[in-house]
């Protein structure tokens, strides 16, 4: 039984895992898109950090991001409600949100969620940086205005 305030680590927890119940995150430039680099537990307690920095990346022009979720060991529904608030943001602001995801627990409960259908969902990086560059590519149709109707 843990003494208070330890956390007990999960046993798939690997060697780049946080020890200290932090979640690891890191960014990086691959124009168009913007990698963050996730590792560690994504759960109720290190959330927030995840949720902040999704919004910020969002907020100060990052339309195309990269959400590498490799370094993942475990979500929780607190993880996945983050990722589906920055996927809102992300078409808000006209932008895309792809993840990659390696392990097999997180893609079944993507599965299980339906999320897969929600998100696109790539097994390595190199797929998911194509992919960005590919939607780069694509014009984005303008906001369509309802025109006026004839007066007469």
């Amino acid at each position: 039984m843990p003494i208070s305030g330890d956390v007990p680590q999960r046993a798939s927890a690997t060697a780049s895992t946080p020890v200290d119940g932090t979640l690891g995150l890191s960014e990086s430039s691959h124009p168009p898109a913007t990698v963050l680099a996730v590792v560690g537990e994504v759960d109720v307690r290190t959330v927030g950090s995840l949720r902040t920095r999704l919004t910020d990346l969002l907020v100060e022009g990052s339309p195309r991001l990269v959400v590498d979720l490799s370094g993942v060991t475990f979500m929780d529904s607190s993880g996945l409600g983050a990722l589906v608030s920055a996927q809102k943001r992300a078409r808000v602001f006209r932008g895309t949100l792809v993840l990659v995801v390696v392990n097999d627990a997180i893609l079944r409960v993507l599965r299980l969620t339906a999320l897969d259908r929600v998100f696109t969902v790539h097994a390595t990086l190199e797929e998911a940086l194509a992919s960005a560059r590919e939607d780069a590519r694509e014009p984005v149709a303008p906001e369509r205005v309802a025109e006026p109707e004839p007066r007469g």
